[in-house]
């Protein structure tokens, strides 16, 4: 699905910038022209707005624009754009790990999702 830009007349595609917390399932949800670092660093901090303060941590899923290496075993290393905005807001962003958080961690935790679907406006 797509959408037509009033000022170049053209058809693009949205995709949407989906948060949630895990247990009350409390969501924002935003489009955004595409998933570069600079418009997902623009809704993460339109979402942290929405809920009026920011999480512990936020598990991202899907974060290639933000990680430099991907290592087996320990955390992601994150690039300088999104190690600057955690610490702007006072929280921890990292990619999403296969382990499982206990129930008092993940009331603390803020899922951020991409879905690459189009929108259509």
């Amino acid at each position: 699905m797509s959408y037509i830009d009033p000022d170049k007349n053209t058809e693009c595609t949205a995709y949407l910038f989906v948060a949630a917390f895990p247990y009350s399932r409390y969501t924002y949800v935003e489009a955004a022209a595409s998933m570069n670092q600079s418009d997902r660093l623009y809704c993460n901090a339109h979402m942290l707005e929405f809920f009026g303060g920011s999480p512990v941590k936020i598990i991202c899923d899907s974060l290639k624009t933000g990680v430099i290496t991907h290592p087996k075993h320990g955390e992601s290393v994150l690039n300088d754009a999104y190690l600057s905005f955690a610490e702007h807001y006072q929280t921890q962003s990292c990619r999403q790990k296969s382990e499982n958080l206990s129930r008092k961690q993940a009331q603390k935790v803020l899922q951020v999702r991409w879905r690459e679907r189009s929108l259509a406006c």
